[in-house]
């Protein structure tokens, strides 16, 4: 009797020391990254990409790459996939034209200026638009003519108007698309904010 009740408190220790030393499930998950390592995870996968500057534009592969960077990182992005489809499709207008060394001269002179890359997004959607597009990064100083449009009151007001156009839209108004990595860093911020309740 005395031996079975020294084997019921051996066996009682065992299991109280098990749940112990058990990993305590969700509490001792790890902890996710800091903003500033997600920055450098992105970073560093944008400057893994041959011939990349950090103003060029984007296409949907870059944001899946950049987005499995910062996985790898420690952080699953809720709704990647709504964030990629938020840049340009691989095949899409602007990507195969920008991605030209022509198209690349012109890119990299435009891009110094915010809200071009939208600007000749909605461009090239209008009637004739891709043509446009097209004589513009062929033509000496078409780059001057995106820059042109924001930076003085004349060239916004073409913008405008251009609402009245067929199939028209007005160049000025943004896209709420991606198309830089400082586009992707400014929603990765915010879904970082929201998931984390950070500042």
């Amino acid at each position: 009797m005395q031996a079975r009740r020294v084997r019921g408190v051996v066996g009682q220790s065992f299991v109280v020391l098990a749940l112990v030393l058990a990993p305590v499930g969700t509490a001792s998950a790890a902890a996710p990254p800091t903003f500033d390592r997600v920055i450098q995870a992105m970073t560093g996968y944008f400057r893994s990409l041959p011939d990349f500057q950090r103003r060029d534009l984007l296409s949907q592969q870059h944001v899946t790459g950049a987005l499995d960077a910062v996985a790898k990182a420690g952080w699953e992005v809720p709704a990647a996939d709504k964030i990629v489809e938020l840049a340009l499709a691989d095949n899409s207008f602007l990507v195969d034209e920008l991605s030209t060394p022509d198209g690349k001269e012109f890119m990299r002179k435009i891009a110094q200026n915010p809200g071009t890359y939208s600007r000749l997004d909605r461009l090239s959607k209008l009637s004739q638009g891709q043509q446009i597009v097209s004589q513009l990064l062929g033509d000496v100083g078409g780059d001057e003519f995106i820059i042109y449009l924001p930076a003085t009151k004349s060239g916004h007001n073409v913008g405008t108007m251009m609402a009245g156009t067929q199939s028209g839209t007005d160049l000025n108004l943004p896209t709420g698309r991606i198309y830089t990595a400082d586009d992707l860093l400014a929603v990765l911020k915010k879904a970082y904010a929201k998931e984390f309740n950070s500042p």
